[in-house]
């Protein structure tokens, strides 16, 4: 029975599918003729609408035409001779009454000629008056009757053009000019006939009509000034765009309401006026309706739908037996899918158990420490790295914030006990403190692991070991910190220095001043000590900044040890015992050896105050290879070969506040009066500026121990930048006046004792208070036969102005002066020959030899390279 209901099936299929397919044949081609019916009528209804909109656009121009020729006549008469004659005798002050009113007959013949014109053509104008300034009519066309208009301000306001009356008429009101000024006014009410001639006589019926409204949507003529006859109230409300607008009125006695099709258009140079035509719909398009003709159609189509739908019926049942087989064949896909899903979420659940002990591997073995919490910040998980941090190797069930103490025996830290209770992750440095004791500076990651409903059920943490970070990071902070005041205290010590060279070069002028019998002769010698003393002080800070002159030589370090230890033995004292281990086969070092026995000599007085009890002394020196990790431990500049030497004392040692500061300017533990704090700066100001590195280890009660690194130098030896100086003659040489001396030098006081100092000794001397002012200088004087300047001055720095003055003096000598070290020179460049460097502050006998000196060279045209400190 199954198998007849199928072939019935499959017989009854394709004949519905020809019942359906000719259905909608016929539909479609109902569908189609309905298009085509209704796009024709249509078509047919817009051209009768097009066309009635051109049919008012035409009279509207029509109309615009009349209106704009009577306002023209109105402005010919205005301006026509007879006017401007009666204004001109009136101005000329005629007294006879009656000559006035003779000079008004031609005005009023032209009025009446306007009114009453010869000839077949119709006049334009019902009446014209010509009014005066005060108001009073001096011309009347008509018969004396008061005009309708005397009381209608719309025609004073008008402005010349024609407006509508009150009383429904169309007029022209239009102001008189003569010389300038207003005189008077010509108003004219334009005869209604006129206008109604322009419009088509043949229109003029009841059905039809044609109407002029204002801008206030008054109507002309006046008989359709209200909602009278066929048209309708609403009128006014239709746009003067040309548009055809179709308006519904409810007329008493008919049953439905009237339908009209209304058009307005402005008429042209009139903006207050537009002109609308009004017809019945009937009458305009007839019986044309495309909404009938789609409806006959629709019902054809209906009735075609209608059988189609009978016919399907009659196929239905025998297509029930065939949903029912493709019912149980789609029950066994069905089966055989969910047993295809089974197999292959059992093979998705093998692969993600894999995945999943892949993860738990990866992250039991990861270098950053990861825990999981349970809600309540309980640990469920740690990884290895964690345990190994924590110190622990069971950590499930503790609470995670018994673990972040700041120190043992402390309450937990309330940083991670509060990250454990937000709803979003949290980010902070937090320290643990392990098992073994030691604590670690940990930078810790929470994450809450919310359900799917929304609730926080875990809490991941992720720990990094970040203690040498931060050792890193303050080591960096304390080097800039002192590189910070290394570059202060160098400034200060310049700017003090040229301060102490005005004092020391106005303290020699009294000096040479005064004869050998006054008294005040001592009060300048403590003057000029004290010049000295605060000297060695600024060549202390400018250790510290690393500012200082060298005299840099290859040395061996053993020997420098060597060779001051009997002065380091007198200087630390019989209660301090000093012992020497000197290393073997030792690197040289490329430092200044003056600097290198100033730094031991201030490391041993440190230690020699910190035993005031005595104590042992050990100066040891050897050979080291740092690698890079040292080096950068170190600070030092790169890695390799270094000399070091050590010097490690008994004595009190230091906590890690005071060893994070020994190295500051003026920063001492010693009693006030005891120590000024620049012993241990200075030592880091030269060991920095030799390309050294200087480490100290110290804790309190267990001495200190300072290590210097200096790198080891196998190179041959460099010129001296500077050489000792040449010997200093008894007698200072004077100059002549026909030499010139260019001063530069921003500091004022200098400035002026170089000028008087010079002087003195017969020179010629000009003076410039920065570099462009010397450039300016020097482009106003022709001849210099030396230059003397500051180094860093603004603007223009010394050795660029050198260069400019050596393009304009080639062979003349140039002197530089500075109270830096030769960095600053080095970086101007090369001077070239005849060239010297003086150290301020500075003795006059020894600047006034070099003067001299560099004078008498260039006169014999032997430049020489000379530098003296």
């Amino acid at each position: 029975m199954a198998v007849t209901a199928s072939r019935r099936s499959a017989w009854f299929a394709p004949r519905t599918g020809v019942l359906i397919a000719t259905g909608l044949a016929l539909a479609l081609l109902v569908g189609y003729l309905l298009q085509i019916n209704y796009r024709s009528a249509l078509r047919v209804r817009d051209n009768l609408l097009a066309q009635r909109s051109l049919h008012v656009h035409t009279h509207a121009l029509a109309v615009g035409h009349f209106l704009a020729s009577t306002s023209e006549d109105i402005r010919y008469l205005a301006e026509s001779r007879e006017v401007a004659a009666f204004y001109e005798s009136r101005d000329l002050g005629m007294s006879m009454q009656y000559g006035l009113a003779l000079s008004l007959v031609p005005i009023r013949d032209r009025m009446r000629a306007l009114v009453q014109p010869k000839g077949e053509a119709p006049s334009r104008f019902e009446r014209v008056e010509l009014i005066d300034e005060s108001g009073r009519v001096l011309v009347d066309s008509g018969d004396g009757a008061p005009p309708p208009w005397s009381d209608d301000p719309r025609l004073v306001t008008s402005g010349g053009k024609v407006v509508l009356t009150s009383d429904g008429r169309l007029a022209i009101a239009r102001p008189h000019l003569f010389k300038g000024r207003l005189v008077g006014m010509f108003v004219a009410m334009i005869r209604p006939e006129s206008v109604l001639d322009v419009l088509p006589k043949a229109q003029a019926r009841a059905d039809s009509s044609f109407v002029i409204l204002d801008e206030e949507g008054r109507r002309y003529p006046p008989e359709r000034a209200g909602a009278s006859g066929e048209l309708p109230a609403r009128l006014a409300t239709v746009p003067a765009d040309g548009r055809m607008v179709e308006l519904s009125e409810a007329t008493p006695g008919r049953g439905s309401p009237a339908r009209f099709l209304a058009v307005r258009v402005g008429i042209p140079g009139q903006d207050r006026f537009s002109l609308a035509q009004v017809d019945h719909a009937t009458d305009l398009v007839g019986d044309l309706s495309p909404t009938a003709s789609a409806v006959q159609l629709a019902g054809a189509t209906f009735t075609i739908i209608l059988a189609l739908c009978l016919a399907v019926y009659l196929n239905t049942r025998s297509l029930v037996l065939q949903a029912r087989l493709d019912e149980s064949l789609r029950r066994e896909r069905e089966v055989a899918e969910k047993r295809d899903a089974l197999e292959r979420e059992i093979a998705e659940r093998e692969r993600l158990e894999a995945a999943h002990a892949v993860l738990a591997m990866a992250v039991d073995q990861a270098a950053e420490a990861i825990a999981v919490t349970d809600a309540l910040g309980v640990l469920e998980y740690a990884n290895t790295a964690f345990e190994r941090m924590a110190g622990h190797a069971e950590l499930r069930g503790r609470p995670a914030a018994d673990l972040f103490a700041a120190s043992a025996g402390e309450a937990r830290s309330p940083g991670l006990a509060q990250a454990l209770t937000r709803t979003t992750p949290w980010k902070g440095e937090l320290s643990i403190r392990s098992s073994a004791g030691s604590p670690v500076d940990a930078e810790v990651v929470t994450s809450p692991v919310q359900s799917r409903a929304g609730a926080i059920v875990k809490y991941v943490i992720v720990a990094r070991d970040v203690t040498e970070e931060k050792r890193l990071r303050d080591q960096l902070r304390h080097s800039q910190k002192l590189e910070a005041i290394g570059t202060l205290a160098g400034g200060v010590a310049h700017d003090f220095r040229n301060l102490l060279a005005a004092i020391k070069a106005n303290a020699e002028f009294c000096l040479d001043g005064m004869p050998s019998s006054d008294p005040s002769r001592e009060d300048v010698h403590q003057i000029l000590e004290a010049v000295a003393r605060s000297v060695e002080l600024t060549r202390q800070l400018l250790a510290f900044g690393r500012r200082q002159v060298l005299k840099p030589e290859t040395l061996e370090i053993n020997g420098v040890v060597a060779s001051v230890e009997k002065m380091l033995r007198r200087t630390i004292g019989e209660n301090i015992e000093l012992e020497t281990r000197l290393g073997k086969d030792l690197s040289q070092v490329y430092v200044d050896r003056g600097q290198l026995e100033q730094v031991l000599v201030n490391l041993l007085v440190n230690a020699r105050d910190a035993m005031p009890r005595g104590g042992r002394v050990v100066v040891s020196t050897e050979g080291v290879l740092l690698e890079e990790e040292e080096a950068r431990l170190l600070e030092a500049p790169a890695p390799g070969e270094y000399v070091k030497v050590s010097v490690a004392d008994q004595g009190i040692g230091m906590d890690p506040v005071t060893r994070s500061r020994i190295f500051e300017p003026f920063f001492t533990t010693k009693p006030q009066g005891k120590g000024t704090g620049l012993g241990l700066a200075t030592v880091y100001g030269i060991v920095q500026q030799s390309r050294g590195v200087i480490a100290v280890s110290s804790a309190p009660n267990e001495g200190s121990t300072f290590d210097i690194y200096l790198p080891a130098h196998d190179e041959e030896p460099p010129v001296a930048l500077l050489p000792p100086p040449a010997p200093v003659e008894c007698r200072v040489p004077s100059g002549s006046a026909h030499e010139t001396v260019l001063v530069v030098e921003d500091e004022a006081q200098l400035r002026a004792a170089l000028q008087r100092q010079l002087a003195t000794e017969g020179y010629h001397v000009l003076t410039a208070a920065d570099g462009r002012e010397a450039v300016a200088l020097l482009h106003d004087v022709e001849r210099v036969e030396l230059l003397l300047s500051d180094v860093v001055m603004p603007h223009v720095g010394g050795p660029e102005l050198a260069r400019v003055f050596r393009e304009r003096h080639p062979n003349a000598p140039v002197i530089l002066m500075t109270g830096y070290s030769d960095e600053a020179v080095a970086r101007g460049g090369d001077l070239g020959p005849a060239a010297a460097l003086v150290q301020k502050p500075y003795d006059f006998r020894d600047l006034a030899q070099l003067v001299r000196r560099l004078l008498d060279a260039a006169a014999a045209v032997t430049p020489q390279l000379t530098f003296v400190a």
